[in-house]
């Protein structure tokens, strides 16, 4: 059931006694009450009022209980509070958009079943044609439908079922007036205005732009409530002004908190006409409380960059600006900074002192005036805890198990419960991740799962592995320290899956990178914030450019600080949350002797190639999928799947790739292996075993390494083998105690006979 259904069914629930209550509890009318519309929860005892959008569907609910109290009812978005034309869109009777009359109130009987009490008529019953749709409690047989919670639908005439009208709001000789909440809205009309109420002093000012109000009338009303209410009247006024040149604001008087409480005190429509035309102001505030910067900073904040509950949405994070726009903080170049710093003191007056006194005089801003502006601006903006993390203590959530979507927040551990209902989008939450697609908790793509099951040959465990992947790479958590290598001949698939995922994260949320580009000076900014890194297919590099990009890797997949060297601003460190996808043809050639890269790596085989039978589109066709959000659900399948088994599975056809990579990574576990005989009753000096390891890498096509590092690489590998000093041809030397060479070792890298 959606909030219109759910609305009605709450509007049936008010009895006749109940608007005696309301109208005690509010101080307006049962008339306004009952056009408004309003609904009864008995479940929770609460009033029930709608919030709608700017075409009049209903979006949120919000409840008042009898002290006064608000909350929305879950899964609300914030809306506007007014009058809905009933003529206005294609159907009257849709849920939401109808206005049904209890026929008990119109002192008729239903045209259905000929009782007087709980059926319900369309809005138009005064018609000498009468209602032109009925919701008959009693009768099916002949219905068209249902209409919530248990009627049956009659149309009478379809023919004024179709008429449209042109606005969601009906039409008015006076001025619309914009008030905030759902009891000014009620006082106003009590005074005989069309009326909308703001959701809170600053909000819906979005939905208010969208509103039928081109060129019409306008009268914004505030509260005097500290100044919040003044602000919003004020912002009001800002957000409007391009709709209508006829447009003004005002503050009830002193003493007086809003307009309903001024209503009760005995206004009428002639007292607030006049009181509009001496008071009412007709332009915005462009007033400079001093021409000193620290103070025009505070008014450039709170005019540009404070949302509707006064949170300040512009920060300075490690010398570089960013705001808060569409549920993300992104950059604000300094230059676009200035620039709006200059369109909000267009036009600004500051009291001067002059040789004639004080003076009202234009602020001439320039460049020093600006950069004085901008550098106060730092008082109040730096901000130093690395993204994600809630900027207050509101959020009571993980950071790192939230997934941002355009409609809104998933928190995965709630989804992993069977949960998919989304948090609000909210600057409290600094991230500069966003999937850039709204989250369907139905959508999927049979596409991209026929396409896997080819390219894996329907090999399960790689499937899930790369599910798993996919949802690992979409928190900012990378706690399980892993990495992934696509591995798989030219033209295997590799390319569709790291742009697929490309897709799904969105391209703010990844960055490509390189080996050469990790191990220079300035490498490690771009993957600030970013979800992903893809290294693709490339040539392999240096040794040393690889070994220097592998120190990088290791810190950054480990968890550990990397230090950030942005151009020309000062470094830090930091930890990033992005993680690694290799794509290659061949296994990179890394050197890690520790073989901390071993226990964290993921390899995922591509096994076919499709050299010479390509489909250039299907690139493209599945890349469409992933940026519609079709691939997202696949990603938490295999988030959850690694949520509840606590490891990336390990497929049985990736096996002999891992040995290879092992032998790859960690040449003296190869050496050992292929070169020496470990026993405890055996010694080797050490001269000899560096020179035969030395011969070894040669062949291998290895870097030896550093002579005094060879002891701790074997023993390493081999903790029973011990280094001592011992006499040997009468010379003391550093020998090897448990390993030996084997003869073959000898006769091909020493020259001794077997």
């Amino acid at each position: 059931m959606n909030f219109a259904e759910l609305f009605e069914t709450f509007q049936q629930n008010m009895m006749p006694e109940f608007w005696g209550v309301l109208v005690e509890d509010l101080g307006v009318t049962v008339k306004s009450l009952q056009i408004l519309g309003v609904g009864f929860y008995p479940g929770k005892q609460v009033w029930v009022f709608a919030e709608r959008n700017a075409d009049g569907e209903i979006i949120g609910l919000t409840y008042r209980t009898r002290d006064g109290k608000k909350f929305m009812a879950e899964g609300s978005k914030r809306g506007l509070t007014y009058v809905y034309n009933e003529n206005y869109g294609e159907k009257r009777y849709e849920a939401g958009r109808c206005h049904w009359v209890q026929i008990y109130r119109t002192g008729r009987d239903c045209p259905i079943c000929g009782r007087s009490d709980w059926c319900r008529v369309s809005s138009d019953y005064e018609d000498s044609r009468g209602p032109s749709a009925v919701a008959c409690n009693r009768i099916s047989e002949g219905s068209t439908g249902r209409v919530p919670p248990d009627a049956h639908l009659y149309i009478l005439d379809a023919e004024r079922q179709h008429g449209a009208n042109g606005s969601v709001l009906s039409e008015s000789k006076l001025p619309f007036v914009i008030v905030e909440g759902s009891s000014d809205v009620l006082a106003a009309m009590d005074l005989g205005y069309v009326a909308i109420g703001r959701p809170s002093a600053k909000g819906g000012m979005d939905l208010l732009k969208e509103m039928p109000l081109a060129r019409a009338e306008i009268w914004i009303i505030g509260e005097n409530d500290a100044g919040v209410g003044k602000e919003g009247m004020e912002k009001t006024f800002i957000n409007l002004k391009k709709l209508s040149k006829n447009i003004r604001y005002v503050l009830p008087p002193k003493g007086i908190k809003d307009l309903r409480q001024w209503a009760k005190s005995g206004l009428t429509q002639q007292v607030l006409t006049e009181y509009m035309e001496r008071k009412g102001r007709s332009r915005p505030s462009d007033m400079l409380s001093s021409n000193v910067p620290e103070d025009i900073a505070d008014q450039f904040m709170k005019d540009y960059y404070t949302d509707e509950n006064g949170t300040q949405l512009l920060r300075l994070y490690y010398d570089q600006w960013i705001a808060w726009s569409e549920g993300i903080y992104a950059k604000v170049e300094k230059n676009m900074l200035r620039g709006r710093l200059y369109e909000f003191l267009r036009g600004k007056r500051v009291e001067a002192q002059t040789k004639e006194g004080k003076k009202i005089v234009r602020y001439a801003a320039n460049r020093n005036k600006v950069s004085d502006i901008i550098d106060a601006l730092n008082r109040q903006c730096p901000y130093y805890q690395d993204p994600p993390t809630w900027i207050s203590e509101q959020g009571i959530q993980d950071v790192s198990k939230l997934i941002a979507f355009k409609n809104g927040i998933l928190d995965v551990d709630r989804f992993c419960e069977g949960d998919t209902n989304l948090l609000p989008l909210t600057p409290d939450l600094f991230t500069f991740a966003t999937f850039p697609y709204d989250y369907d908790p139905a959508a999927w793509s049979q596409m991209w799962m026929d396409y896997l099951a080819e390219a894996f040959n329907e090999d399960e465990d790689s499937i899930r592995l790369l599910a798993q992947w996919y949802g690992y790479c979409c928190v900012p958590d990378p706690s399980m320290e892993k990495l992934m290598i696509f591995l798989g001949p030219r033209r295997a698939g590799k390319g569709i899956v790291i742009d697929a995922m490309t897709a799904m994260l969105g391209k703010s949320q990844c960055m490509a990178t390189s080996y050469q580009q990790m191990a220079e000076k300035f490498g490690m900014k771009p993957l600030v914030g970013k979800l992903a890194a893809i290294l693709g297919e490339s040539k392999q590099p240096k040794e040393r450019t690889v070994n220097q990009a592998l120190e990088i890797l290791l810190r950054i997949v480990g968890g550990d600080l990397v230090p950030v060297r942005p151009m020309r601003q000062e470094a830090y460190d930091t930890k990033l949350v992005c993680r690694f996808t290799i794509g290659c043809n061949e296994l990179p050639m890394f050197t890690d002797h520790s073989q901390a890269l071993m226990g964290r790596t993921n390899i995922l085989k591509f096994p076919n190639s499709y050299a010479g039978q390509e489909d250039y589109g299907l690139k493209r066709r599945i890349t469409d999928e992933a940026r519609q959000g079709r691939l997202i659900n696949f990603a938490l399948w295999g988030l959850k799947d690694l949520h509840l088994s606590g490891r990336f599975i390990v497929p049985g056809a990736s096996s002999e790739e891992f040995a290879q990579f092992r032998d790859l990574t960690a040449p003296m576990q190869s050496f050992l292996d292929e070169c020496c005989i470990i026993s405890s009753t055996s010694t080797e000096p050490r001269d000899r075993m560096w020179t035969a390891w030395r011969g070894w890498c040669d062949e291998n096509g290895r870097n030896p390494g550093p002579k005094p590092q060879f002891k701790c690489w074997v023993r390493q590998f081999e903790p029973t083998v011990e280094l001592t000093k011992e006499v040997v041809d009468g010379n003391r030397e550093y020998t090897f105690v448990g390993i030996r060479l084997q003869p073959w070792t000898l006769s091909h890298f020493l020259g001794a006979p077997e």
